[in-house]
């Protein structure tokens, strides 16, 4: 069984990538193999830095580099279809006050294009032993009316796989309905981030506020380091899960 490092959502936070890659060192060296579930800029204010970060990364073995809505609105708003595209990504990546953190990449054309190359050969997904990771998941409610698990990748569109915002509500709502259903006949257990933990469901949720969500079928590992209050997690998957994680902005440098 392969063993892996998932990490989601970086968010240009470079130091505590970096801080974090190192508490997983010896994981690393163990053989794990590094999934990054996308999301690797935005927020933060490395995002040129964390930019280089994965492009070495992709070139390495045993790294698995995903591709999330973030990498999606950087890659329609400098390689658009139209000028009205790159307009109304451009607008969302100010709505999300993020211009500032992109800028420095953006301003470097040469890394700007290798990164929107990488961008084009991203995975939506990947799919590894008993596991499925996709950065915002899959969609559960079609799992009902699918005859095979070829059948129901084919109907995922690249939405479902990176803006899935019901994704852990939908699963949940499945699960409760008809829970041997979806524990059984699942095939895998679907890792993923887009949300951060602390925001699915606090109802029944018993854990740390900074921990993954683990409900049978789920991993959510994304620990809202889009937020200056979250941290960047690490989730350890083998024969028992564990994690690490780094406190957003301990080393962070300022604007100028």
């Amino acid at each position: 069984m392969s063993r892996y490092i998932v990490i989601a959502g970086i968010h240009g936070r470079y130091d505590e990538f970096e801080h974090l890659l190192d508490k997983c060192a010896d994981y690393l060296r163990a053989g794990y193999k590094l999934v990054l579930l996308g999301d690797y800029l935005g927020y933060g204010k490395q995002s040129k830095e964390v930019a280089k970060k994965i492009l070495e990364l992709a070139d390495m073995e045993r790294v698995i580099v995903l591709k999330g809505h973030w990498e999606d609105i950087l890659y329609r708003a400098y390689r658009p279809e139209s000028i009205h595209e790159s307009e109304k990504y451009k607008k969302i990546i100010i709505n999300k006050r993020s211009y500032l953190s992109l800028f420095e990449l953006v301003d470097d054309k040469k890394l700007l294009e290798e990164y929107l190359d990488l961008i084009e050969q991203m995975k939506l997904y990947h799919i590894d032993d008993k596991y499925l990771f996709a950065h915002s998941g899959v969609d559960f409610r079609m799992w009902r009316n699918c005859s095979s698990f070829n059948m129901f990748l084919l109907n995922h569109t690249e939405s479902h796989f990176l803006w899935n915002n019901s994704f852990y509500d939908d699963y949940l709502r499945e699960y409760f309905t008809d829970k041997d259903f979806i524990r059984k006949s699942f095939p895998y257990t679907v890792v993923a981030g887009h949300v951060p933990t602390y925001k699915i469901n606090p109802a029944i949720r018993n854990f740390y506020e900074y921990a993954p969500f683990v409900w049978e079928n789920v991993i959510g590992v994304d620990f809202g380091a889009s937020s200056k209050h979250g941290r960047l997690g690490a989730v350890i998957i083998r024969d028992a899960l564990s994690y690490i994680s780094v406190k957003v902005g301990f080393n962070e440098k300022k604007w100028d």
